[in-house]
């Protein structure tokens, strides 16, 4: 199953942090997936998994921290997170 993280940039963040948060958000999922699922950029703001053997919301809640701070508010950086399943 591929699923699609997609990011949107917040009016305050600047381009080159937008991109910054987003490399960072896919090496904490590579991190967080213990590269077993192939982890890819396939937009300048869309990550795309390919999973084996989990459902979306245990995709979801593993990588959660990775778009989020310790108060579970999502990055500055990230207006909206959106997931979907492609």
């Amino acid at each position: 199953m591929t699923i699609k993280f997609k990011f949107h940039k917040s009016p305050e963040a600047t381009d080159d942090a937008f991109e910054s948060a987003i490399s960072c958000a896919k090496t904490c999922i590579e991190s967080t997936l213990h590269e077993n699922n192939p982890v890819s950029i396939t937009c300048s703001n869309i990550i795309s998994l390919d999973v084996q053997n989990i459902t979306m919301q245990q995709c979801k809640d593993m990588v959660r921290g990775c778009f989020c701070n310790s108060s579970n508010q999502t990055y500055p950086e990230f207006e909206l997170v959106e997931v979907f399943e492609a």
